[in-house]
């Protein structure tokens, strides 16, 4: 089979493969959390794109491709900035570190840099020595760009830099502030004059306050010409500034507009301005004379530009849609797609006997996977807003899923509304909508199955039974004060446990459609999952801010406590094996194994990517399947914790696996979409179809 390179929107760089020297194979996947920011380099030839999901992309500017993906960053990274000449880049990020990277090899340089605080800024100098990195508690840290040594630091300790570039002259750099908090008492003599300074790298201990007015300066950009400054502050002013001399030329106001993004047309006589909250947009005269203003497709800008002709705005927003508009506000392209989905995953489940799953996210849609038959299932969204949870039902015909209350605006009151939550059992086979249950005054917050029946557990903290052929609500047991967050059966499904905000955890008796409660477990904070092994009589919970505890025989003081100050997300157990699984609520994937007779750690998985949200062992395969935030499934090997594949499931029927060793299989659409880069060069696919393995996943499911 010979696998043709075609134009794709979305790709994503994994570890390397091997094809040749520095050639790696790429795979179809954007970024996994909300777009940060976006930067050409200066050719024009590549765009950089920042996320929250703690990485930086490079892509093909003229196709759209994917050319490098860098890891490296712990937390939301920020900013970027090309080098003069292209070959470098510089990121800045929430985990305080700045990181210099090769643009054509994608390593790193200068390995985070500690500034101090979050990096909201970074900027490189035009003589390409240093980086000039602005952060939130007001320091502006110079770096040498040779040895990644801090050259000098000026710090304004009540602001934080909100921007920062270089002027005309080589060494003048030009930085704009605004206040951490509204309420702080100003007394520094340079804060006090202004919210823009002008730095000399000879005198840097000096800065110049451009600006007396006190407000907040958001954003500034250049003229193409660079004889001109455009600053945009919170109150909504825009004032316009003559480089030569810094003196102000003009100035007017976006009305009930909180500026972030703010540009310049190539002729230097149109402004526009992007909110900072909303996806409103302004477009101004430099002369102060207002043309329109219009509202973006969705979300915020990150970043905006004027085409060659001044007649077209691209407008990049935090949804990753790049998108062309004319001065009608009417759409006339995509340049690019960077977000691989517009929500994150909210919820997970597997079947009993491992033959299915399904995937949930914040925006409603659920995606399933047959993993017996190795195909996608097309489930019905029931409503358009989050899926607080699902289950299977015991014979695995029906998903049953939990939607959030929509939120309604009623223009005959002017009031904002909540429309009814809803409980759904949707059909397996067919992925369609066979009943639903409204929730007028509450919302489900846990769901599981048993027979066949629903159980339901409702902030309330309540307790519903109902049937899932009919949908019929059978009983109700008032269960707990507040949510009920968790609920699992014993494997022998005799005993029900839940867990609750009320901060308890109870033991259920199960008999029929009546649960007779048995034992109590009060804990210090809220309880977000529970599990019951009932050969061994021991009660497993994971405490919000607290960590874990395996409590044997039933009895509080035989309680083992396992700290963990990130929290967990999720557990599970394999009773085969007397071994407890554990998420961990922190800002990589990771996930631990232990003894629950001992609380000894057995083992630990963990690599730089999105933090996993939901796990669920599996009995048949000897498997731990981990949903991650950004929706991706990872497998891994329940007894030795080495990764094993992820799991993929894009729109309609699309999907795809891959190995660590980057062997995979794909749907036949997402095929032609797999491409091997060397050195920002696209190679033809001669190579990669030894790395195509048909089947792949069910050998590894059955290995």
């Amino acid at each position: 089979m010979r696998i043709k390179q075609i134009f794709i929107n979305v790709l994503v760089l994994i570890p390397s493969l091997i094809f040749g020297q520095d050639s790696e194979i790429i795979f179809p996947i954007k970024h996994s959390s909300f777009i940060t920011s976006l930067k050409y380099s200066p050719t024009k030839q590549y765009i950089a794109t920042t996320s929250a999901d703690c990485t930086i992309k490079l892509w093909q500017a003229s196709n759209n491709l994917l050319i490098r993906t860098f890891y490296g960053h712990t937390e939301i990274v920020n900013c970027i900035d090309f080098s003069v000449d292209g070959s470098l880049l510089a990121s800045g990020a929430n985990d305080s570190t700045v990181i210099i990277w090769d643009v054509v090899t994608g390593g790193k340089k200068i390995n985070n840099i500690n500034t101090g605080g979050k990096v909201l800024t970074i900027a490189f100098n035009h003589n390409g020595q240093n980086i000039i990195a602005g952060t939130n508690n007001g320091n502006i840290i110079i770096i040498n760009i040779s040895s990644g040594i801090i050259d000098n630091k000026f710090s304004f300790p009540q602001y934080k830099i909100t921007h920062l570039g270089f002027a005309k002259e080589n060494n003048k750099l030009l930085v704009s502030t605004s206040k951490q908090n509204e309420n702080v008492n100003l007394t520094n003599e340079i804060k006090s004059e202004g919210s823009l300074y002008l730095f000399d790298f000879e005198n840097f201990q000096k800065p110049i306050a451009i600006s007396n007015y006190k407000e907040n300066v958001i954003n500034f950009c250049f003229s193409p010409d660079s004889e001109k400054i455009i600053t945009a502050a919170s109150n909504g002013m825009v004032r316009v500034w003559k480089t030569k001399d810094y003196i102000e030329e003009i100035g007017f106001k976006n009305t009930n507009l909180t500026p972030a993004v703010v540009f310049m047309s190539g002729n230097g006589k149109m402004v526009c301005v992007a909110s900072q909250k909303d996806n409103t947009i302004n477009l101004w005269r430099i002369s102060g004379e207002k043309l329109f203003d219009f509202t973006i497709e969705k979300g915020k800008a990150v970043y905006g530009e004027f085409n060659n002709d001044f007649t077209r705005i691209h407008i990049c927003n935090n949804f990753g849609l790049f998108i062309i508009y004319d001065f009608n506000a009417r759409i006339r392209d995509t340049i690019g797609e960077y977000l691989q989905s517009e929500s994150t995953l909210s919820s997970f489940a597997i079947s009993k006997s491992s033959s299915q799953l399904a995937i949930a996210f914040g925006n409603g849609v659920i995606k399933g996977f047959n993993l017996s038959a190795l195909m996608p299932v097309k489930y019905t969204s029931p409503q358009s807003t989050k899926v607080l949870c699902m289950t299977f039902s015991t014979d695995e015909k029906k998903l049953c899923i939990s939607n959030d209350q929509s939120v309604i605006y009623n223009y005959n009151n002017n009031k904002t509304e909540a429309g009814p939550a809803i409980v759904t059992f949707l059909e397996t086979a067919t992925g369609s909508i066979k009943s639903v249950i409204p929730y007028s005054s509450e919302y489900v917050t846990s769901l599981t199955a048993f027979s066949n029946y629903c159980l339901s557990g409702v902030n309330s903290g309540i307790i519903k039974f109902n049937e899932i052929e009919n949908a019929k609500e059978i009983s109700q047991i008032p269960a707990h004060d507040y949510d009920v967050i968790d609920m699992n059966f014993s494997s022998d499904f005799k005993w029900l446990i839940t867990g609750s905000t009320d901060a308890t955890a109870k033991l259920w008796k199960v008999e029929g459609s009546l649960l007779t409660l048995k034992n109590l477990f009060q804990f210090n904070n809220e309880v977000n999952n529970v599990n019951y092994i009932s050969s061994n009589q021991i009660v497993i919970a994971s405490v919000v801010e607290t960590g874990l505890y395996i409590i044997k025989g039933l009895k509080t003081e035989n309680k083992i406590a396992i700290e963990e100050k990130n929290g967990i997300s999720d557990i599970d157990v394999s009773e085969n094996d007397t071994l407890l699984f554990a998420s961990i609520n922190s800002n990589q994937t990771q996930c631990r194994s232990y003894s629950y007779l001992t609380g000894v750690k057995i083992w630990e998985f963990k690599e730089t990517g999105s933090k996993i949200k939901k796990i669920f062992y599996s009995i048949k395969y000897n498997i731990l399947f981990c949903a991650l935030e950004n929706g991706s499934i990872i497998l891994i090997n329940a007894k030795t914790g080495k990764k094993l594949a992820t799991i993929i499931l894009y729109s309609g029927k699309e999907w795809l696996v891959y190995t660590p060793d980057n062997y995979f299989d794909a749907s036949t659409s997402i095929l032609p979409n797999i491409n091997i880069v060397s050195k920002l060069i696209f190679l033809n696919h001669q190579g990669i179809e030894k790395y195509y393995q048909k089947g792949i996943l069910a050998k590894i499911l059955m290995q």
